[in-house]
């Protein structure tokens, strides 16, 4: 399999096959939402766990009100937000094959902010089931490259470019008992965009962080290279210096981040990659107040998931190891 047009691609799809297609975020793995047969073919290619729940893509919004129960502010997220890296969880119609929910009674759905998908989907005149192209815990892909590199060329791919935001959609959740916007997995979607929307329409919804079972990408080793990653948060506005570094086993080559976090997550996973094939260990040290930025925080819980050892540098000069959250 390679690269693959348009028309190719829808005709793939009808057959029930698989095809990776581009998004703004990441490149996802698509399966015809109504077929059985092409959702097991998904968590089988990708090696996925079948208690971890897919994203239905869709076209329009006309398409996600069937296949989901609506309360008002999730259907005024999605008209203000969509298309873009918005995922929104609801409690799905029986439309929703239990597959793609875990055998859970919600279904996450998105309209993504691509061109080339988007005539996809409104061609198939259907939703697309669609994870990250990539097996499962592995670096996602955010080129047609990165996808038949992971795949050894077996899944056919819809070369949209390179992904423009580089990580994946922020998913959220409306609780209405307790009036809460709940980010399950955060991303480009941030805490202040979301307060800024809800100040703006006069709603008493606060919004907090609460990763959920129920949420793709919610275990604590994910994104991971195939090499050894070492994260070091440091405390204070100074990062340890190598010697220090040594003294702890954290050595290799040491990975430097941009300093806008856009850009940043435009670079993290295609870096990623390139230690992965370059074969050599390598260790980035990322400052714990970044952490606590709404804009930066995406970004740090993809290095944190992604990381295979991580330490705390304290104020005091001393490094600990801490046990993966």
């Amino acid at each position: 399999m390679s690269k693959v047009d348009l028309s190719q691609a829808l005709h793939l799809l009808l057959q029930g096959k698989l095809v990776a297609v581009p998004t703004e975020t990441v490149y996802g793995l698509a399966a015809i939402y109504d077929s059985t047969q092409a959702l097991k073919e998904v968590f089988q290619r990708k090696e996925r766990p079948l208690f971890d729940p897919l994203i239905l893509h869709v076209s329009s919004l006309d398409q996600a009100l069937l296949l989901a129960d609506w309360d008002p502010l999730s259907l005024a997220l999605a008209k203000h937000f969509w298309p873009g890296p918005l995922t929104l969880v609801l409690p799905k119609t029986d439309l929703v094959d239990p597959l793609i929910t875990a055998g859970g009674p919600t279904v996450a759905l998105r309209c993504p902010d691509h061109p080339l998908t988007q005539e996809l989907i409104r061609n198939l005149n259907k939703p697309l089931a669609a994870p990250s192209a990539n097996r499962f815990g592995h670096t996602s892909p955010t080129t047609a490259d990165h996808v038949l590199q992971e795949f050894a060329d077996q899944v056919p791919v819809l070369d949209g470019g390179p992904c423009t935001g580089g990580i994946e959609s922020t998913v959220i959740e409306v609780n209405k008992t307790y009036r809460e916007v709940r980010i399950l997995r955060p991303g480009a979607l941030n805490e202040k965009v979301l307060k800024a929307f809800l100040d703006e329409r006069g709603d008493s919804h606060s919004v907090v962080v609460q990763t959920a079972d129920h949420s793709p990408g919610h275990l604590k080793n994910h994104y991971q290279p195939t090499v050894l990653f070492q994260l070091v948060i440091y405390q204070g506005d100074s990062e340890p210096n190598e010697e220090v570094l040594k003294t702890h086993s954290i050595e290799g080559k040491k990975w430097t981040l941009p300093r806008d976090p856009l850009m940043a997550a435009r670079q993290l996973y295609g870096d990623l990659r390139k230690f992965s094939k370059s074969g050599r260990s390598f260790y980035l040290c990322f400052p714990e107040a970044s952490l606590q930025d709404p804009i930066w925080r995406a970004v740090g819980d993809r290095i944190r998931k992604a990381s295979h050892q991580w330490f705390l540098s304290r104020a005091d000069g001393k490094i600990t190891m801490v046990e993966k959250t």
